[in-house]
C-alpha cells in the first residue's frame, strides 16, 4: 500500500517517500514519512524519525534526496519533534547522518534559529556538503530578501547560507533549484515581475554560486494572455554545472478556441551556450500529473538524459506518459523507450514519471502505474521500477 515518491540512486541504497504505516515498527504516525531502503541487505530504515528515536515524527516528511554514499539524507518535514526548537508551525528542510543517527535542521538563521516560513524541496551535492532549497522565510541570511519563495544554498562545511535573490535582486521569486556537483552551480527558475501566471511566466537559468551573472537557459515571453500556457520543469543540472535538462510546455488556442500543445524536451551547454532538442510531443498532460513530475535526470558528464513525455497510445486516444532515454553519442537514432510493455505489444499502459538517474548514466529508477512493466506484476497501483541500461531489463524495487 505504500506510495513511492521521487527516487535517488546511490550504488546500493535507495530512499523512498511512503504514506503506509507497515514498512517498519516504529512508524505509526498515519503520513508520509522518509525511509532507506538498502538494496544489498534487503533492509528498510526510517529517517524522519522524532529526536528520542523512538517512533516517527509527528507530522508528514516527504521529499527526500541523498548523498552518494548513502550515508546522508536531507528532506522536509512539518514535523515539530525531529529537532530541539522547532516552533515556527511549518515545514523546514532537515539533514539527517544515518551512520550517527544525528538530524539537524537546514533551514536555520545565520544565528541558528529556525526560519519564520516554510522551506521546502531540498537537494544535496553527492559529497553531501552543499544542500539548495526554496524557503518563503524572510529570516535565513542577513540581507534583504524579496517576498515569495527564494531559493538558498547551505554550506554545511562553512555552515553559511547563500540566498540566490541576493545575487540578483530582480527575481521577485526563484524555485525548483538544482546544485552541481561541487556546489560551485546552481540553475533555478525565476520570475523577474510580480503578478498572476501565466501572465508572467518563468525564464531558466544557470549561475555561479561565487556571484556571477546569470545565463539564460530559457527565457520567458515578454506576457502572455490568459489563454496561453508557458511552463518549464525544475532544470536537471550535470555534474560539473555545464549541461542542463529540461521540458518546456506551452500551450496556445487556435482560431476554434481548441488548445495547441507543444512538449519540448532540450538540453542547454552552459560551455557553448547552445541547446539541443532532443523530443517534442504534442499532447496535453494526463489529468493529475504534475509538470515537475516530468523533470529530466542527466548524468555526470551530460551523455544519457532520461525524460518523461506524454505520448498517445496506439489505437486509441489516450495519452500515458513515458519515460525516454537519450545517449548524446548516438544522436542519430530516436531516443530509446525504457518503459515498454514487458512481452513487447508495445508502450507500457500506466504514467511513468520521476525520474532519476544514477551518475554514469546506467541505472534510471522512476514511479509508475503501469500494469505490464514486469511479467507477473499486474495489479493496480503505483510502484518504484528499475532499469538498467546494459541489460535493457526493468525490476521492481
Amino acid at each position: 500500500s505504500a506510495l513511492a515518491l521521487a527516487p535517488t540512486i546511490p550504488p546500493t541504497i535507495v530512499k523512498v517517500a511512503a504514506s503506509t504505516d507497515n514498512l517498519v515498527e516504529n512508524d505509526a504516525n498515519g503520513v508520509a514519512d522518509v525511509f532507506v531502503f538498502d538494496r544489498t541487505n534487503r533492509t528498510i530504515a526510517l529517517v524522519s524519525v522524532n529526536q528520542a528515536g523512538t517512533r516517527s515524527g509527528n507530522a508528514a516528511s516527504t521529499s527526500a534526496a541523498l548523498s552518494s554514499d548513502g550515508r546522508t539524507v536531507v528532506f522536509q518535514s512539518q514535523a515539530s519533534d525531529l529537532v530541539a526548537g522547532d516552533t515556527n508551525a511549518a515545514s523546514d528542510v532537515f539533514i539527517r547522518e544515518l551512520e550517527s543517527g544525528v538530524t539537524r535542521l537546514v533551514s536555520i538563521t545565520p544565528d541558528g534559529a529556525v526560519g519564520n516560513g516554510a522551506s521546502i524541496n531540498p537537494r544535496i551535492t553527492p559529497d553531501g556538503r552543499w544542500v539548495v532549497f526554496e524557503s518563503t522565510a524572510t529570516n535565513l541570511v542577513a540581507e534583504a530578501v524579496s517576498r515569495g519563495s527564494q531559493v538558498y544554498v547551505r554550506d554545511r562545511l562553512r555552515e553559511t547560507t547563500l540566498g540566490i535573490a541576493g545575487l540578483a535582486q530582480d527575481y521577485k521569486s526563484t524555485d525548483a533549484a538544482s546544485l552541481s556537483g561541487d556546489g560551485s552551480w546552481v540553475a533555478y527558475r525565476g520570475v523577474t515581475r510580480p503578478g498572476i501566471r501565466p501572465l508572467f511566466p518563468p525564464s531558466l537559468h544557470v549561475r555561479e554560486t561565487s556571484g556571477t551573472p546569470p545565463r539564460s537557459v530559457v527565457t520567458a515571453p515578454e506576457e502572455l494572455t490568459f489563454s496561453s500556457v508557458y511552463e518549464v520543469t525544475a532544470p536537471a543540472l550535470s555534474f560539473n554545472g555545464r549541461w542542463v535538462g529540461y521540458l518546456l510546455r506551452t500551450g496556445a488556442t487556435n482560431e476554434v478556441s481548441d488548445m495547441i500543445w507543444t512538449n519540448e524536451v532540450a538540453l542547454y551547454d552552459a560551455s557553448s551556450g547552445q541547446t539541443v532538442v532532443i523530443q517534442r510531443s504534442p499532447h496535453a498532460l494526463p489529468q493529475g500529473t504534475g509538470l515537475d513530475r516530468l523533470t529530466p535526470a542527466v548524468s555526470s558528464d551530460g551523455r544519457f538524459l532520461t525524460y518523461c513525455l506524454p505520448q498517445l497510445v496506439p489505437g486509441t486516444t489516450n495519452v500515458v506518459v513515458q519515460l525516454f532515454f537519450w545517449d548524446a553519442l548516438l544522436q542519430g537514432p530516436a531516443p530509446r523507450m525504457i518503459t515498454a510493455a514487458a512481452d513487447g505489444s508495445g508502450p507500457a499502459n500506466g504514467d511513468s514519471v520521476d525520474p532519476q538517474m544514477s551518475s554514469d548514466g546506467r541505472q534510471v529508477v522512476f514511479v509508475s502505474t503501469a500494469t505490464d512493466l514486469v511479467a507477473g506484476v499486474d495489479t493496480p497501483g503505483r510502484r518504484l521500477y528499475r532499469w538498467d541500461r546494459e541489460t535493457g531489463k526493468i525490476e521492481v524495487i
